[in-house]
This record gives structure tokens, sequence and C-alpha cells, in this order.
């Protein structure tokens, strides 16, 4: 997905989890502990931070790392390369798209698997799989 790509309708996450609508060309956020959304900024002038890979010009921790739908599905995900990161890593898991992220301790990727990512609990017991992974910004 490319930032000329996102559109009215559609919801982004960046890496540090602010959670942002599109809503007649308007770009939205939904503040913790609030019911409404709060206007931020014109969508092409907010996009305007970004480059093609939806990458934040000035702040990695800004970086979009996923889009959806209004209904709540996935559209588009930032992939990462599972085959270079090391074990022992800590990431944030879960293997539903509701539930909240779970620190783990990053094990090994399997492509061919329905539950792609094992994992260690933090303690470094009990090897466990999930669905979904990303890695935790420190």
């Amino acid at each position: 997905m490319k930032k000329s790509d996102i559109k009215n309708g559609m919801i982004f996450i960046e890496r540090n989890n602010n959670k942002y609508y599109v809503i007649e060309d308007g770009v939205f956020i939904k503040l913790k502990n609030k019911i409404a959304l709060e206007f931020v900024q014109d969508l092409n002038l907010y996009l305007d931070m970004y480059n093609n890979e939806l990458e934040n010009l000035y702040n990695s921790n800004s970086d979009i790392i996923e889009v959806w739908d209004m209904s709540n599905n996935i559209l588009w995900e930032k992939g990462e390369d599972w085959s270079a990161i090391p074990i022992g890593t800590k990431v944030l898991v879960r293997n539903r798209e509701n539930e909240v992220w779970t620190p783990r301790i990053f094990v090994n990727y399997r492509p061919d698997y329905y539950c792609k990512f094992r994992t260690l609990l933090e303690d470094l017991s009990g090897v466990q799989e999930w669905k979904f992974c990303k890695l935790i910004e420190e």
C-alpha cells in the first residue's frame, strides 16, 4: 500500500498505537477515554509527513503499520522480515484482531502454519503459538 491509497472510510494505526480515521478528506483521532473524534489535519497535508512506504519522515515511531476499513477488516499491514528477527526479541502478540496485544519473547516464525509465531513467556517458560505478532519499539 502507498500513501496515495489511503482514502475516506479508512482507519490507520501508527507504530505508537495512535489510531486515525479518514473522514471527508480529514484525519481524525480518537483520544483515549473520549467518545468523540478530534480533527487533526487535512488528509493530504497529514500524508505529506510520509514517504510512499508509509514511513514518517520525521519520527519512525509514527510510521503507519496497519490500514483498516470501517468494518475493522485489515487492508494492509507493514511486513517485517521475520527471518531476520533474532531469538529473544521482545514482541507483542495476539490471536484475534480485537484482542489486546500481549508482551512475549520471540522464538521463531513459521510461514506455513496458521499460528505463524512461536514465543516464550517473559520468564522464558512455556512455548506458545500466535497468529499476529509485532515488534516492540523501545
